[in-house]
């Protein structure tokens, strides 16, 4: 920001040194004024185009956005989050992580491992 500050100012003396006695500011100022002045006298008309836009985005986008707090997943599949003390070494979070997927394997029988987060890569049973 104080770059950019630098730059307009720069500008707005420059404009101020040209013998104008106004700043690029004060241009700006003053036809923004004048917008504000022109809508506020068209309320209706600029109340009922935002309406017509938001409800428009909201037709448009509204179908295409999630909807589910948590996403689809097939019924022959399951996440299991696994979480690794504090500061814990990638070879300890590994043998943790083996650790669950052994312990898994003995209760579930033999399954497939499609990806891990916690363990990064695929696991294979041998």
């Amino acid at each position: 920001m104080p770059v950019l500050y630098i730059w307009l100012n720069r500008r707005m003396h420059r404009s101020e040194e040209e013998g104008t006695g106004r700043t690029a500011f004060d241009h700006f100022r003053d036809r923004y004024a004048a917008l504000i002045t022109r809508l506020v006298g068209r309320r209706r008309l600029l109340i009922i185009a935002y309406l017509a836009f938001a409800v428009g985005i909201v037709v448009l986008i509204g179908p295409r956005l999630g909807r589910e707090i948590f996403p689809h997943i097939p019924e022959s599949q399951f996440h299991l989050r696994l979480r690794a003390p504090a500061g814990s070494r990638i070879e300890s979070t590994e043998q943790i992580t083996l650790k669950a997927l052994d312990e898994f394997q003995r209760l579930a029988g033999p399954c497939n491992v499609a990806i891990s987060i916690g363990y990064v890569g695929t696991y294979a049973p041998s």
